[in-house]
């Protein structure tokens, strides 16, 4: 077992200790005794006493240490553990009856602890009670549990903070559980349906788009105009040509990842360079799960290379709401990103981010494409523990998915996409896709006026955490933003794009 080597032990304990240091530093009040940051405090004092070894739970989930520690709570003894802390917490409570900063620290950590050891609803009840002694929420009403509206309330009203995004994050959950309770509960339908991907025909208007998907949520093909897109197409050639001697993060796909899409750094990191990658895309095909090069902005790597000469935004997208923002804005200039990867090569069911509808242009290869709509999402059984946005249980591409009742229930469309397509994917689709050949392909997500609700309301549970996303809420959220739509637009060189300005150039 690995767990016996003395080195494994040793990165073991450097990468707990990490995690320890990184909550410690990062903590407010209100994460004082966050239940991560105990674990890992207790696994380190447990491992020097030389009492941790024999425990199971040690030898799952290494090479993360944040799902080392999820894991590690749910055996006998991190259970054990959280326990002891609930009890001492509860009794700071019931001691802190006239301090309420006191209180709200003991009613916080009681809800990560009461969430590490699976209870939902009393971690919601703390960390909602934590929020009113702060004054985030407002008192609680006599009778009807409103959780929900207060915290839109809040949150639109400028409110936010650490308590706030905890409490968005388990109520999502709670969502989650419960749809799926009730698709558990009702008598088994038939499988569902599944869709081809629609195409649309050439000549589509922006305004026909706008009617017939964007604003509809259907996922569509597209045939773009000439002219749009690169000059010349980012084929693997032209890739290795102009990019060659850059060196990117390179991907991985493990099915126990808590990252999103499920792709985890290599390890060790790979040390390639572009040139070289795609020199062994064949062999790499040979892999159970081959490296990948995922989602790589080409606006803060290589904008000079690829997009400064003759690159034109197709016209669908050209009315980006987020190139209205002010410069250097989170999310303004992260995209198009890059896609490199062997056959086989493949991403989990994930949904996009901030409520951004996303496209991808591909340029060589084959792509397997499937998307989901929106409310089918809990069948998907996604889980909140780590975040906002949502890591999903279905293996959508997996040897046994026909083997899973829920998965086999989500309609679904599904399709191959092929070198010189467009492919749109609404806001809020999860969606999984698989390389069926080596392939190149570029990427953008984009804030249209028909997301821009959606986008404001992922973005100010964001701006919770994060102060780059808590200034982009505010700029959406002005009454003077121009959120008017060009539907007589046509291709945009990237240069008049990022200008934001509309029109044929």
């Amino acid at each position: 077992m690995r767990a016996s080597s003395g080195a494994q032990k040793r990165r073991w304990h450097e990468e707990l200790a990490a995690v320890s240091a990184e909550e410690s530093a990062s903590s407010s009040d209100d994460a004082d005794a966050d239940a991560t940051a105990a674990l890992a405090r207790w696994i380190r004092e447990q491992r020097r006493a030389g009492r941790a070894d024999a425990s199971a739970a040690l030898q799952a989930s290494q090479r993360d240490p944040r799902r080392f520690l999820s894991t590690l709570g749910a055996s006998d003894d991190g259970r054990a553990f959280l326990l002891t802390l609930v009890r001492r917490r509860q009794r700071e409570l019931a001691a802190a009856a006239d301090a309420p900063r006191r209180a709200a620290r003991a009613h916080a950590a009681l809800g990560s602890l009461r969430e590490h050891l699976g209870e939902l609803e009393p971690a919601i009840s703390h960390v909602a009670a934590a929020a009113r002694l702060r004054g985030a929420l407002p008192a609680a009403s006599d009778g009807a549990d409103d959780l929900d509206g207060e915290l839109r309330r809040a949150l639109a009203s400028g409110g936010g903070g650490e308590l706030l995004g905890e409490l968005a994050r388990l109520l999502r959950q709670r969502h989650a559980n419960a749809a799926l309770a009730a698709l558990r509960a009702a008598p088994a339908p038939p499988p569902g349906e599944i869709w081809a991907l629609p195409r649309a025909p050439a000549g589509l208007s922006v305004a026909d788009f706008f009617a017939e998907y964007s604003a509809r949520r259907v996922p569509v093909v597209l045939t773009l105009p000439p002219g749009a897109g690169p000059a010349e197409a980012f084929t693997l050639a032209h890739l290795r040509r102009t990019i060659g001697d850059k060196k990117p993060a390179l991907r991985r796909r493990d099915a126990e990842s808590i990252e999103w899409a499920g792709l985890e750094p290599t390890t060790p990191q790979a040390q390639t360079i572009v040139a070289e990658f795609i020199d062994t895309l064949d062999a790499l095909a040979a892999e159970a799960e081959p490296p990948y090069l995922f989602d790589w902005s080409l606006p803060q790597h290589c904008a000079d290379e690829l997009l400064r000469g003759g690159f034109r935004v197709p016209r669908f997208f050209a009315n980006d709401l987020l190139q209205r923002l002010e410069p250097g804005s989170l999310y303004r200039d992260a995209w198009p990103s890059l896609f490199v990867g062997p056959a086989g090569s493949r991403c989990s069911v994930h949904v996009d981010t901030f409520g951004s509808h996303f496209w991808m242009l591909l340029f060589e290869g084959e792509k397997r494409w499937t998307i989901f709509p929106p409310d089918a999402a809990p069948l998907l059984r996604p889980s909140y523990a780590h975040g906002h946005d949502p890591i999903f249980g279905a293996d959508v591409h997996g040897a046994a998915a026909d083997d899973d009742e829920l998965l086999r229930r989500a309609p679904r469309w599904e399709g191959v996409l092929k070198a010189g397509e467009c492919l749109f994917v609404p806001a809020g689709c999860p969606h999984a896709v698989a390389n069926l050949t080596k392939t190149a392909a570029i990427s953008a997500n984009v804030v249209l006026p028909d997301n821009l609700e959606l986008a404001r309301q992922e973005l100010r549970v964001a701006a919770c955490a994060c102060p780059e996303a808590r200034r982009v809420a505010a700029q959406l959220d002005d009454p003077g933003f121009d959120a008017a739509a060009d539907v007589g637009v046509g291709e945009v060189a990237w240069d008049a794009f990022k200008r934001t300005t509309l029109g044929s150039s």
